[in-house]
C-alpha cells in the first residue's frame, strides 16, 4: 500500500530525457572537446617533427594543409576551442559564485557569444577555404 504523503508522480519512473539536463550536457562536451584539443596537440606535435625530416617534406606537407578541406578542418577546431574556452569560463564563474542561479541563461549567452566570433572567423577564412592562396 502506498503511503498517503507520496504521490502518485513521486512514484513514477522519470522521463529518460530528464538526466540530460543543460549541465550535464555541457560537462559532456567540455570533455569530450577537452579531448579533442589533446588529440590534436598530440598531432601539433607530430607534425611539427616533420621538420626535422627536411625541408622537402616538410614543404609537401605544408601544401597539404592549405588544401581547402584541411581548412574546414581547422575552422571545425576553432570552434571546438571557443566552446571550451567559454564553457571553461562559465565554469570559472560558478567556482566564484556567479551566474549559479542561472547557468542555462549564461551557457546559452556564452554559446551565442562564441557562434558570433565562430562566424567572422569563417567569413574572413571563406576566401582561403574557397581555393585562394594564403599569403
Amino acid at each position: 500500500m502506498i503511503p498517503a504523503y507520496r504521490s502518485r508522480k513521486m512514484m513514477a519512473a522519470p522521463h529518460p530525457w530528464e538526466k540530460w539536463r543543460m549541465g550535464t550536457v555541457a560537462f559532456a562536451m567540455h570533455r569530450a572537446s577537452g579531448v579533442v584539443i589533446a588529440l590534436y596537440g598530440i598531432t601539433h606535435v607530430m607534425v611539427v617533427s616533420f621538420a626535422l625530416a627536411g625541408e622537402e617534406g616538410f614543404n609537401r606537407l605544408m601544401d597539404t594543409f592549405q588544401q581547402p578541406w584541411v581548412l574546414v578542418l581547422e575552422m571545425l577546431l576553432v570552434a571546438v576551442v571557443l566552446f571550451h574556452m567559454l564553457n571553461g569560463v562559465r565554469i570559472l564563474l560558478f567556482d566564484i559564485g556567479v551566474g549559479v542561479r542561472h547557468q542555462k541563461a549564461l551557457f546559452l549567452g556564452l554559446m551565442v557569444v562564441g557562434a558570433v566570433v565562430l562566424t567572422l572567423t569563417v567569413i574572413i577564412t571563406l576566401p582561403y577555404i574557397q581555393g585562394r592562396e594564403l599569403a
